[in-house]
């Protein structure tokens, strides 16, 4: 499903890995995003997810294992090392809900984290945001998905909490993000996944 690939074989039986041409495309707009835009990313997101769901190649690929700081191992370490430093950037009133947030995540981050990486699992892009995903300018609609180095294997809801989350405002967020999920939904189960509900899903993508 990494669109954008192709293989070609040579006349001396080696194979020339060549990547398409996608100048034709065009960033998705990262400031103040539609619902419309976002049902177009939640469904391809989806048909990633549904290619990968469950597959046993996915634990024979040692690379495709997350490291560095988005561990659940590293990151409560570095969230507590950096909170402070992190308050004192801030171009913004560093407020009680802020704070309050903080402590939530002081609490309980290292169990999210692992929650993360439990069944059902899927590939993950891991980093589904608007300048790592080209559109096309008219006509039907296409998307392709750049920038894998963070790819890695994990509960789905991480790649669409990340999207929805960050792409549209609250407003926008709080009218849409029931219907993304619904939608996100049919699409798996359109593509064989039958055995993860859409409640588990709504509780998994409350979580991530």
């Amino acid at each position: 499903p990494l669109r954008g690939f192709g293989e070609v074989e040579m006349d001396s039986g080696a194979s020339l890995l060549l990547l398409e041409d996608l100048s034709w495309m065009h960033n998705l707009n990262s400031a103040g995003g539609s619902g419309v835009e976002a049902e177009l990313v939640i469904k391809e997101v989806a048909k990633l997810h549904a290619a990968w769901w469950g597959d046993e190649r996915l634990d024979q690929l040692p690379w495709l294992a997350m490291k560095g700081m988005l561990t659940p191992e590293e990151a409560p370490l570095v969230f507590s090392q950096n909170w402070e430093s992190f308050l004192g950037k801030l171009s913004i009133p560093v407020t009680e809900k802020l704070l309050w947030a903080g402590d939530l995540c002081t609490r309980y981050l290292r169990a999210v984290s692992v929650s993360m990486y439990t069944e059902p699992r899927t590939l993950i892009h891991n980093d589904v945001k608007a300048d790592n995903l080209l559109v096309t300018g008219d006509g039907e609609p296409s998307l392709a998905f750049v920038d894998w180095q963070l790819t890695t294997v994990a509960r789905p809801v991480v790649d669409l909490a990340d999207f929805i989350v960050a792409y549209l405002d609250v407003p926008e967020r709080r009218r849409h993000e029931d219907r993304l999920l619904k939608i996100y939904h049919a699409v798996l189960a359109a593509r064989g996944v039958d055995d993860y509900s859409i409640e588990e899903c709504r509780d998994d993508y409350r979580m991530a």
